[in-house]
């Protein structure tokens, strides 16, 4: 994860000198499209499970915004765009479904854990009680007369 983002911080660095280094170009011959910091800072949740690869509906929403800034095509949203919702509801739903199936596992894990620390905790105050009634008994043998 570190790696990963060193690499992206080095590469955004670089590119951004170089771009200040041609700033007669810049917007004119050279553009730089924020497809990452998109991703990364504007979307909720953009990863499927393997946290590298992206939701293809995250990457159809990228394209689209490309296309709208830096093409000719139509700004309207294509008619996919009803479709892309749902796969995106769909995708969420999955995506809450799949939280719901870890927290009730987690869930299943806490409450074994709880009832282990119940019975040590038990166990513990059983002891307690044996070494004090042990504590009272070795004060009386060393004080025979109260």
């Amino acid at each position: 994860m570190t790696a990963n983002c060193v690499s992206k911080a080095i590469l955004r660095a670089a590119l951004d000198e170089f771009l200040r280094a041609h700033p007669d170009k810049l917007n004119r011959v050279y553009f730089y499209f924020p497809s990452y910091e998109i991703v990364t800072d504007a979307m909720r949740d953009p990863y499927v499970d393997d946290s590298r690869h992206l939701y293809p509906s995250v990457v159809e929403r990228v394209l689209a915004l490309f296309a709208r800034f830096y093409t000719s095509l139509p700004a309207d949203e294509p008619e996919t765009t009803r479709a892309d919702a749902h796969i995106e509801d769909r995708e969420l739903a999955d995506r809450i479904e799949e939280l719901e199936r870890d927290n009730a596992e987690l869930q299943g894990v806490c409450g074994e854990r709880l009832r282990v620390i119940e019975e040590l905790d038990r166990a513990a105050r059983e002891r307690l009680a044996v070494i004090e009634r042990l504590d009272a008994l070795c004060k009386q043998l060393q004080n025979p007369n109260p």
